[in-house]
């Protein structure tokens, strides 16, 4: 049985914790002159603009459409669990602190009222006089998922958004998602190897070992070296040497002749070049034991001079679902030392091959 929220009602919520955490960073700042009294409704008009959030920020922050947003914050207002103010100090914000709210209010506002309107066996309302012998226990099962929903608050989920961003959320066993932290990172560096050569030796490499070898020796360098992971190093999976590494054209080289001007370091001179530049997909999947499950990115080789390309590296690393969970500053530490050494080593191998 299907028990996710409307797509309305993911909106509605997603919103509402958004200004639960706008509330409780407010209530952080107090040492800066915010007055926001926890646990009450109270604000002050100096701390309003330290609790309110601006549409484009819900928008963006949320991922919301930008063409709901409106009305799904209009139903956090009519619910009265939302004000909103015009002005640049304006915005909107929660109308009372969100360990006031349960997260029944929220999904009402949204949802309408938990209750069934129908019999569990059957289209027809669901009336005492025509009662069905599930009724009761419907009922009880109803009254139940409510009870969770009121005992718990808007600020709960709140601070548990918080941590499973940071990394710091205990999972629990049977989620039906585990939220793996992921990271998207950028890297780039000079190869003293012309264009075609580099572009062939990327994709000779794909699904071979020495390419898995290559990755497995950038890993345990970025373990090796990241501050965050002293003295847990014995604890994090190694890359296995039998992972599957991929290098495909994902699109085609283009060609433009122009004139190019050279900087030799003594002189300027002109030079006709063709300005080439090729996509490389990227993607390799390893270990669900090591810190970094998988990288999916794309390698852009453009070209420098006659004898010089320039790789630029995007990729998305994903810690895995299971295993041991690492706070997502330590993750983007030991993501972005991975993708720079895998570059490094990628170009002596290219140079040295060349």
């Amino acid at each position: 049985m299907d028990m996710t929220l409307s797509k309305r009602g993911d909106y509605v919520m997603k919103s509402a914790i958004y200004l639960a955490r706008a509330w409780i960073e407010g209530v952080n700042k107090e040492a800066d002159g915010v007055s926001v009294m926890a646990g009450t409704g109270f604000i002050d008009e100096a701390a309003e603009s330290k609790v309110s959030r601006k549409i484009r920020e819900i928008v963006k922050d949320t991922l919301i459409p930008n063409t709901f947003a409106p009305q799904i914050l209009a139903d956090l207002i009519r619910a009265g669990l939302a004000v909103s103010k015009a002005g640049r100090f304006g915005g909107y914000r929660l109308a009372r602190d969100p360990s006031l709210i349960s997260a029944l209010e929220v999904v009402e506002a949204a949802e309408g009222s938990l209750r069934a309107d129908r019999c569990a066996l059957g289209d027809e309302p669901c009336r005492w006089e025509d009662v069905c012998p599930l009724h009761e226990t419907w009922v009880l099962a109803g009254q139940a998922v409510a009870k969770v929903l009121q005992e718990t608050t808007l600020a709960e989920l709140a601070t548990r958004d918080i941590a499973i961003e940071n990394g710091t959320y205990k999972l629990i066993t049977n989620a039906h998602r585990s939220h793996p932290i992921s990271i998207d990172v950028k890297d780039k560096v000079q190869i003293e190897v012309n264009f075609m050569q580099v572009l062939k030796g990327i994709i000779a490499l794909s699904g071979t070992k020495e390419a898995e070898l290559l990755l497995n020796d950038a890993y345990e360098a970025a373990i090796g070296t990241s501050a965050g992971l002293q003295g847990l190093v014995s604890q994090i999976g190694k890359m296995p040497a039998n992972g599957s590494v991929s290098f495909t054209l994902a699109r085609s080289q283009k060609s433009i002749s122009r004139k190019n001007t050279l900087n030799t370091g003594k002189a300027v001179k002109k030079s006709s070049l063709e300005e080439s530049d090729s996509a490389i997909a990227f993607l390799w999947k390893g270990n669900s034991n090591a810190l970094i499950e998988s990288l999916e990115g794309q390698i852009m080789l453009t070209l420098v001079d006659e004898e010089r390309t320039e790789l630029s590296l995007e990729a998305k690393l994903r810690q895995p679902s299971s295993g041991q969970f690492f706070a997502k500053e330590t993750f983007g530490e030991v993501s972005a030392k991975f993708i720079r050494h895998f570059l490094r080593r990628l170009a002596v191998l290219l140079e040295d091959e060349s």
